[in-house]
């Protein structure tokens, strides 16, 4: 897969290839992704030269294509550059699944490292946030913690 970048132009070619290598031919209309492309190679060099923060050359960029360009970057964006992340959670997985808890269950591991990786606050923070709501406590002792913040 090639890389992409608002450095220098864009051919169809590479985006041909992106959407071929991507599986996403039938999710996407080549026809209107060609047209995007031409209007694309119009609007690049006010995009390479312009002296402004990469967000907002994306920011143009999608100004000036519509959703099938924009389906194609979005993909290929979510796409992770390394695996740092997944060693991250391998690390820490093995941290907390030590010689002295080796009975703890899957879900017990699996729930502490959800709450480690995805939560910034402190144990203070989450004592004073709870301790506010008690509709939260009241769902987390029943069984509707799964859908407390679906009503």
């Amino acid at each position: 897969l090639k890389v992409f970048s608002l450095m220098k132009e864009i051919s169809w070619s590479d985006l041909e290839s992106a959407v071929e290598s991507l599986g996403l031919s039938s999710g996407l209309d080549v026809d209107a992704l060609y047209s995007e492309s031409v209007c694309l190679r119009q609007a690049m060099p006010m995009i390479t030269t312009a002296n402004i923060t990469c967000e907002d050359k994306w920011r143009m960029l999608f100004e000036k294509c519509s959703a099938d360009c924009t389906k194609l970057v979005q993909f290929m964006m979510s796409i992770p550059v390394s695996n740092s992340f997944t060693e991250r959670v391998f690390s820490r997985m093995g941290n907390a699944w030590t010689n002295e808890r080796h009975r703890l269950e899957v879900d017990v591991v699996k729930a502490e490292l959800q709450c480690k990786l995805n939560f910034d606050m402190s144990c203070s923070e989450v004592y004073e946030y709870v301790s506010k709501k008690p509709e939260l406590l009241k769902a987390a002792k029943s069984n509707k913690k799964y859908n407390f913040l679906l009503k």
